[in-house]
């Protein structure tokens, strides 16, 4: 069975407050991948895909383009290569998409809506600065990568709600597998 996630792509419109700046997260866009979802491969595989943005950007003079929707559209135009790997211009796709039926298709997908059979949801938080840390250490990143578990409701099943994973959490899920 395949691991589903949702990734969701936050822009921080910082408020100031008494002449300090305070974080004002926005959901700016919302992509799924069917499979492969779980932190071992996901989390990587978004940290290559953020990399590979930036770089982008930066060669197109455009890093001023570093926000939510620009940034989800590049990960669905990035997603059509080798499976986990950032490609441009991919001339065919991998046989191994070919297989699965994917030909054109883009392994992140624009979604509405959490679909209801995740097993994670990340949320990236773009900001043009450093976010500070990154499970415990200083990080200058200018992302923040937070993983979530849903919570079910125990008669219907339906997502009630979600738990961050803590930094002990998430080391140990990006060591499984």
């Amino acid at each position: 069975m395949s691991t589903r996630a949702n990734i969701e792509f936050y822009d921080d419109w910082g408020k100031w407050d008494n002449k300090r700046r305070k974080e004002d997260w926005h959901l700016g866009a919302r992509l799924y991948h069917h499979s492969d979802g779980y932190p071992s491969f996901m989390y990587r595989k978004i940290e290559r895909f953020l990399q590979k943005v930036k770089k982008i950007l930066t060669r197109e003079k455009r890093p001023y383009w570093w926000d939510s929707e620009r940034v989800s559209a590049l990960f669905v135009s990035l997603g059509r290569g080798k499976y986990g790997v950032p490609e441009e211009n991919p001339s065919e796709p991998d046989e191994d998409y070919k297989k699965y039926g994917g030909n054109y298709i883009p392994r992140f997908q624009p979604s509405q809506e959490i679909h209801g059979d995740i097993e994670y949801l990340y949320r990236i938080k773009l900001k043009d600065e450093g976010l500070g840390t990154k499970l415990g250490k200083k990080d200058d990143r200018d992302y923040r990568i937070e993983v979530y578990k849903p919570r079910h409701n125990k008669k219907t099943y339906e997502i009630a709600g979600f738990r961050k994973l803590s930094d002990t959490q998430l080391e140990a899920e990006l060591k499984e597998k």
